[in-house]
């Protein structure tokens, strides 16, 4: 078994139905070093244990048609990169560039309990980016931002030639505008509200990591509370690693993956989980 169907194993006994209800593609067999399995992991394990701690968990997508593909993609706009002249990231996936819209804008989990919400996005968050005005290539594995979107958000309107937001961030107003579904080089936003723009307090940042060089891990991670930073400060930041990582300046967990014993290992990525919700403070 490789290391990937390994964890995905790991991630069915963490959350029942969590690899049969999305289509993966490919993404349970590509190589450890890959790091997309144990990153996929780790929500697996961060939902299950929330699920432990009373909160609901939601897969908002899976009310949205072909939400099953959509489903593994990241919360990212898909714009056309500079850096890929003449070709946009999107284009790699079969799904129309109006759908990419709308799953981009969706949150992976929604986490309620006694009318608190917490959305979790994996590399990206477009309503920061979008309020922000600013386009960047450093996207967090895993981030959370107190809130949820507008029932009914967002949508496709006009033919599918454009998409609306609104999210309610519980620790600031309502935040709501309009894409336009369009393959461009820079973020097509028509409208925003606030339309000077708006610091959005994000809740929490995870990076995973593999076996990441601690240089890279810190200068990501420095890159994260430059970008995320606001009024409130610089959120909280956690390294989820399986490389001993604990020398760098940042709260972290390790997980040993030389281990091949499912229900270690199971063990191992719920403790850390734990130890990543205490951290940010969702008990």
């Amino acid at each position: 078994m490789s290391s990937g169907q390994l964890l995905a194993s790991v991630a069915e006994l963490l959350l029942p139905g969590y690899t049969t209800r999305f289509d993966w593609g490919a993404l349970w067999t590509r190589p450890r070093p890959n790091g997309a399995a144990f990153e996929w992991t780790t929500l697996a394990a961060l939902a299950a244990q929330a699920i432990h701690r009373g909160w609901h968990c939601s897969f908002p997508i899976q009310q949205v048609l072909t939400g099953a593909a959509l489903f593994p993609l990241r919360n990212e706009v898909p714009y056309q990169h500079g850096a890929q002249a003449g070709h946009a990231g999107a284009n790699q996936h079969a799904s129309s560039l109006a759908l990419r819209f709308l799953q981009s804008l969706i949150p992976k989990l929604i986490l309620e309990k006694g009318g608190v919400h917490y959305s979790i996005f994996r590399e990206g968050c477009p309503y920061h980016e979008i309020m922000s005005g600013r386009i960047y290539d450093d996207r967090p594995d895993i981030l959370f931002l107190a809130g949820r979107p507008t029932p009914g958000f967002p949508c496709l309107i006009h033919d599918e030639r454009e998409v609306d937001f609104s999210f309610d961030l519980a620790d600031g107003p309502t935040i709501l505008g309009r894409l336009r579904v369009i393959n461009s080089r820079s973020l097509p936003c028509r409208t925003r509200s606030p339309k000077q723009g708006l610091a959005i307090p994000i809740t929490d940042i995870v990076e995973c990591s593999i076996n990441k060089p601690q240089v890279v891990a810190n200068a990501q991670l420095s890159t994260y509370a430059d970008i995320f930073a606001s009024s409130a400060g610089i959120p909280p930041l956690f390294l989820f690693t399986g490389n001993d990582l604990s020398s760098l300046p940042w709260a972290n967990a390790r997980i040993d993956l030389a281990h091949t014993d499912l229900h270690i290992l199971e063990h191992d990525f719920r403790a850390g989980a734990d130890v990543i919700l205490s951290h940010f403070g969702l008990i």
